[in-house]
């Protein structure tokens, strides 16, 4: 079995992907897996961890300027052209787009006759989904609302979205020891995912002096991403509290296992981490986004009660303070919320979703054998 994985750009992208892949070699040990990423530097960054080949084919973004707008079209035939190339060399099995702009060109690419299976995570179908999904076998969805903004002819199945096995095995003893924390204490994880988010870094940072009274009681585990990182680290220096500030945590296996409350942006990929590992949360959504992707997704939390949202504003330090008080104060109530947060999660969603493209890519097989031997199964 031949498998492409294509897409990137962020994390969120990514990890799905790579929780495919570590499934579909747990089963088939002898598939060559190939991810095609877009080469920006946070890919290289995760993909150096694992063992899995990949290759760069710089797809263009939407939006920017009016010449960057003109530009688009003639660089994405570029980019298809490039994956045709690399389609004919590998000669895939299987494509699975992991969204963002980076899965179009080799999905854009791929010939009828080989599978394309795509994985959204959020409640909001992306541009690329939107554009791409005639082009599916199968569109493995997290939310009921992801069908529902997709014509009815849209193949989805919801399954969650893939959660690597080792977020589900961290040990908090272990977490304490790698991050120099305690293990009694408290832990609040604040993350913005993989790159950073600078709204999170800012409300965090407001509300430290009034979190300081909780020292005795209280540590954070934050990733601030490259940017804010120094200035993070400084408004830390400041405070008596107990913390570890890295640009980008590596082991969020560990980092999980230590967290009891966190506190994040809400991004498909990481609200099936949250939920498959029952963590009560606030999220807070990335405010810019043309789709409002991330509101939606942490509204359907919300709705069952297993998760905060707070908007940014500049209210937004103030309601976090408040929200995370409560979990931390109210043990019962914190319990409930990541009970609830349990009920959604899929920690099963990437053994699901091989399962079907096995299945699927079978029956298209044995399609192909009947017609090629006028009606005779060959087995």
């Amino acid at each position: 079995m031949k498998v492409i994985f294509a897409g990137g750009g962020t994390g969120g992208h990514l990890y799905p992907g790579i929780a495919l892949a570590e499934e579909i070699l747990r089963r088939r040990p002898d598939a060559a897996i190939l991810f095609v990423a877009a080469g920006r530097p946070v890919e290289q960054r995760i993909l150096k961890r694992y063992s899995f080949d990949h290759t760069v084919i710089a797809a263009p973004r939407s939006g920017g300027s009016p010449a960057q707008k003109a530009l688009m079209v003639p660089r994405l035939g570029v980019a298809v052209l490039k994956a045709r190339v690399l389609l004919r060399e590998f000669e895939p099995d299987i494509i699975v787009g992991l969204g963002g702009y980076a899965s179009v060109p080799v999905v854009g690419a791929a010939r009828r006759r080989t599978p394309v299976f795509l994985i959204e995570q959020n409640a909001v179908p992306g541009r690329v989904t939107r554009k791409l999904f005639r082009k599916a076998r199968r569109i493995f969805t997290q939310f009921d609302r992801t069908a529902e903004l997709l014509p009815n002819r849209a193949p989805c199945l919801k399954t969650g979205t893939p959660v690597r096995r080792e977020l589900l095995e961290g040990d908090r003893a272990q977490a304490a020891a790698y991050f120099r924390l305690s293990p009694r204490k408290k832990t609040v994880l604040v993350t913005g995912g993989s790159q950073g988010a600078r709204g999170v870094n800012e409300i965090i940072a407001e509300i430290l002096p009034r979190l300081e009274r909780r020292r005795k009681n209280l540590q954070i585990l934050h990733q601030t991403g490259s940017l804010d990182y120094r200035v993070v680290r400084r408004i830390y220096a400041r405070t008596k509290i107990r913390a570890h500030i890295a640009r980008m945590i590596e082991r969020m296996d560990l980092a999980y296992a230590m967290a009891d409350v966190v506190v994040c942006r809400a991004g498909g990929t990481t609200i099936a981490e949250l939920t498959a590992l029952g963590l009560p949360s606030i999220l807070v959504p990335y405010p810019y986004s043309l789709d409002r992707d991330q509101h939606e997704n942490a509204g359907q939390l919300v709705k069952r009660g297993a998760a905060f949202m707070v908007e940014q504003s500049d209210t937004a330090a103030r309601e976090t303070r408040e929200r995370l008080e409560r979990l931390l104060d109210d043990k019962g109530f914190a319990e409930e919320m990541g009970l609830s947060a349990r009920e959604l999660g899929r920690p099963e969603a990437g053994e699901t979703i091989v399962s079907d493209i096995i299945k699927t890519v079978g029956m298209a097989k044995r399609r192909e054998l009947l017609t090629m031997h006028e009606g005779i199964l060959v087995r």
